[in-house]
């Protein structure tokens, strides 16, 4: 198996209003890419994204600042084209796909447990995330994605 590579992502999305977000599809594309949606949703203990064929792979609720859900969700790439319009709760959701290449041909590409952590704020900005996965393989990657109440990303 060869290490997983980036490949590219698509435009982050923002969408203010209704139940669907819709995801662009990032550049070169080929069939058995691993493609990973990165979602923030509105609610309280909201429903997790879906979209079929998508398969999630954590979410986390955060009941600071109003109730900010995030989302990694894949799929392995087969005949893709053009955008993804995901099912969210109502509400501003924001988001991005992003292509990953030369992983594992098959199969599930996630090995030991998603641990999606819990950030804390003390409402000064000052908070700490704590977690820790170790890949029950070689040649894995780590994937992580950070989101604050202010709509800010890393």
């Amino acid at each position: 198996m060869a290490n997983p590579d980036f490949g590219s992502v698509g435009a982050w999305t923002d969408q203010t209003t209704g139940t669907t977000l819709t995801l662009a599809a990032p550049a070169s594309i080929a069939d058995g890419d691993i493609l990973l949606a990165f979602i923030r949703y509105p609610g309280a203990e909201g429903t997790p994204p879906s979209l079929t064929g998508w398969a999630l792979v954590d979410s986390i609720t955060s009941a600071f600042q109003g109730n900010h859900n995030s989302a990694i969700m894949w799929k392995r790439a087969s005949s893709e084209s053009g955008s993804y319009a995901f099912t969210v709760n109502t509400g501003t959701s924001h988001g991005f796909v992003a292509r990953f290449t030369s992983g594992i041909a098959s199969g599930d590409p996630w090995t030991g447990t998603p641990n999606a952590t819990t950030y804390s704020d003390d409402g000064g900005g000052g908070g700490a995330a704590s977690g820790a996965v170790v890949p029950a393989v070689d040649e894995a990657f780590l994937v992580y994605w950070l989101s604050g109440a202010d709509d800010a990303t890393s």
